[in-house]
């Protein structure tokens, strides 16, 4: 079955609370998201229109866009919140810690309840990436965007 891909960058930061090394303070990251597409060929001889695919994936990649991400029980989301109402902020909480695992099964889940059954691939540097396909996992959505 013919495939397409995407790739969209996404500058967002993030902390892992239980983390035991650099990633349990605030950090950022320059991320990178490549959406392959599967699935038989439309009347115009597409998968889906590259256009369209951008589209869909930038209405998700403009939530984590300069965000900084969180797990919806960590101490920093009460004390950005109140920072929030007097300085420019963007706080993205999940119900689960903001890997890039996890980044990967949001963004694939969030395509899939478009209709795009996909493989996503979240670069969280140039060398390392986290991937998801297939729905076996619960769907993962933003708890929170502030």
């Amino acid at each position: 079955m013919p495939e397409v891909s995407v790739t969209m960058e996404v500058p967002y930061g993030h902390r892992l609370m239980s983390h035991l090394g650099k990633c349990a303070t605030l950090h950022g990251h320059n991320g990178l998201v490549e959406v392959i597409v599967r699935g038989p060929l439309n009347a115009h001889g597409m998968v889906i229109d590259f256009h369209d695919l951008r589209t869909v994936l930038h209405e998700c990649l403009d939530k984590l866009d300069h965000a900084m991400l969180l797990q919806d029980s960590d101490a920093y989301v009460n004390i950005l919140r109140t920072a929030g109402s007097v300085l420019p902020l963007k706080l993205v909480t999940l119900p689960v810690p903001p890997t890039a695992e996890n980044i990967a099964q949001m963004i694939r889940d969030f395509l899939h309840a478009k209709g795009l059954y996909s493989r996503v691939r979240f670069y969280e540097t140039r060398d390392c990436y986290a991937e998801a396909n297939g729905t076996t996992e619960p769907a993962l959505f933003l708890t929170e965007v502030i």
